[in-house]
């Protein structure tokens, strides 16, 4: 691939006209905000029309970005933005263009930010429903996942072993800013179950 072509695929303007440069597509301010005022059912035939054809996960993180410039600059509709920020991201997961497991961290980290934003709780997915998605997205049970009693068992643990420890630690970080915030006590002694052997996971 030659050096403009590959300038011309990463490249992003997250200013006030457009974000772009995914195989050609755009998606620009206005459609943005367009996208912002539509119903659930608009907002899918709305993705229809403007993603790819195929799957294209830098489509949907370019999109993402976006959205998060709107964030920043429409304080007045923070909750507006937030709420299609996760929309957005649960439509990704759906069209398997974003994994479960990025989701659901993506999704963990951001409401923590918005709770810290000052939105209501209510108004955002509730911590049981935020650490019950990364718990169920750790692709290996507790009593299975590899951990390290001292780093020379790095050496001895296989690729994908590590993969899911590495992802298992990811998605614990993730949870466990919410852990005060659980109503469910069962979902709380996993959390903290999880917290407890973090500091092994690779």
């Amino acid at each position: 691939m030659r050096i403009l072509d590959v300038v011309a695929f990463l490249f992003v303007v997250a200013g006030d006209v457009t974000l772009g440069g995914v195989r050609g597509e755009t998606v620009t301010v206005e459609e943005l905000d367009e996208l912002l005022a539509l119903s659930d059912g608009a907002r899918r035939q709305w993705l229809d029309r403007h993603q790819p054809a195929l799957p294209e996960g830098n489509w949907w993180l370019h999109l993402l970005t976006l959205l998060d410039h709107r964030l920043a600059h429409q304080p007045a509709n923070l909750v507006a933005w937030a709420q299609l920020k996760i929309w957005l991201l649960a439509q990704a997961r759906e069209r398997s263009t974003l994994s479960r497991d990025d989701v659901a961290e993506r999704v963990a980290y951001f409401v923590s930010r918005m709770r810290g934003a000052g939105i209501e709780a209510a108004l955002l997915p509730s911590a049981d429903t935020v650490v019950r998605e990364c718990l169920d997205a750790i692709p290996v049970a507790l009593e299975q996942v590899a951990t390290l009693t001292d780093r020379k068992s790095l050496f001895v643990l296989g690729h994908q072993e590590m993969l899911d420890s590495r992802r298992a630690k990811n998605l614990i970080n993730a949870a466990g800013p919410h852990l005060n915030e659980l109503e469910d006590p069962d979902l709380a002694h996993r959390l903290r179950a999880w917290l407890a052997i973090k500091p092994l996971l690779v």
